[in-house]
């Protein structure tokens, strides 16, 4: 009995330093990262070359954090807007870190990581009526490249694609895993394989790497034989879809054109689903009943830590049994049930508070 309270009493106060470094962590001042942006200043210059080129590189960075966060259709219909926020990036980079530089008889090279404050960004987005946004990373992505005709799956890294991939993905935000190329790729991975999604390569495939979406990208041909550049993509929860572009050569601008153009169109797909509404924002209470399973319990907070619109949890009352939360959400409350269902709890959604119970 005494070995069953001491256990009981060390995970609830588990629970409260949980709880309580939530609570600081929601408090503190949060960055988002830029990293690896590449600029150059033609010499000679007015002023220092230097600080041009980091006045450069934040605005760039700027600009990839606003592909990131924000769908094509509404960067398109808000470019006043944008170029209005380009003016206040001052006020919203914290820092900026040099990577490299390199100066040469007439330019001087520069790259760098850029860090963002997180509430100013949101505020300045917050500003635009009606913008919603997102602030959910694309996961990290294993890529994989096959030719369709041949039904052969393509493992040289020096091919243009596999560079043209990576150039994207400095400038999308996302992780690039490639694959090694070793005896266990070669027998395990098959192009029939890929394109069936077969469950236990899906599998051995995320073990092995570190990614949580896999990019299928082939040569193949659409009607009249014309070429097509085609990106399946397969998430970790086992969706997938296909995305196809035409391509007139599989090298130089054209082959640049499309990959960038499929990308952008995963990124969108992405962005929608996981936007956040700043004009629908509100409190929850949440009674979340875990039982005497407190580590249980720690992974659901963490969870749902990380769900889009999310924007702050904290502990209102704490029990051995259960907890009581104050969730700070922006969306749609059918959009947030989902995604609590979705990690194992069965939610009942009362007027005074929601009541969700681990299994």
């Amino acid at each position: 009995m005494k070995n069953f309270i001491f256990l009981l009493l060390e995970g609830w106060l588990g629970l409260v330093c949980l709880l309580m470094g939530g609570m600081i962590a929601d408090a503190a001042a949060k960055s988002i990262q830029v990293e690896g942006v590449e600029v150059e200043v033609a010499l000679p210059v007015t002023g220092d070359p230097r600080q041009r080129a980091l006045a450069m590189g934040k605005e760039e960075a700027f600009n990839r954090l606003m592909l990131r966060m924000i769908p094509s259709d509404e960067r398109n219909k808000r470019r006043d807007a944008l170029q209005a926020m380009r003016k206040e990036v001052g006020t919203v980079a914290e820092r900026v870190v040099i990577r490299s530089e390199n100066r040469r008889d007439h330019n001087l090279s520069v790259v760098v990581d850029v860090f963002f404050s997180e509430e100013g960004v949101r505020r300045l987005l917050e500003k635009q009526s009606g913008l919603a946004f997102n602030v959910t990373s694309y996961p990290p992505v294993l890529l994989l490249l096959g030719d369709e005709k041949s039904g052969e799956v393509i493992m040289d890294r020096e091919r243009s694609l596999f560079k043209e991939v990576i150039t994207i993905s400095k400038v999308q935000g996302f992780s690039l895993a490639k694959p090694l190329d070793d005896m266990d790729d070669m027998v395990n991975i098959s192009w029939t394989a890929l394109r069936n999604k077969d469950p236990q390569l899906m599998q051995w495939l995320t073990s092995r790497y570190p990614a949580r979406s896999i990019w299928v990208v082939a040569q193949t041909t659409g009607k009249k034989d014309k070429p097509q550049l085609l990106l399946n993509e397969i998430l970790e929860d086992g969706t997938s879809k296909e995305y196809r572009e035409p391509v007139t050569a599989w090298e130089g601008e054209p082959l640049t054109v499309a990959i960038k153009t499929l990308t952008n169109r995963v990124m969108d797909v992405w962005m929608q689903s996981h936007l956040v509404h700043p004009g629908l924002r509100h409190d929850l209470v949440v009674r979340l009943q875990h039982g005497p399973d407190l580590s249980k319990q720690n992974n659901v907070i963490n969870g749902m830590r990380k769900i889009p619109g999310v924007v702050q949890l904290s502990p209102i009352q704490m029990h051995a049994w259960e907890s009581v939360l104050k969730v700070v959400y922006e969306g749609e409350n059918s959009r947030l049930a989902t995604a609590l269902n979705a990690r194992g709890m069965g939610v009942e959604q009362n007027d005074g508070e929601w009541v969700a119970k681990l299994p």
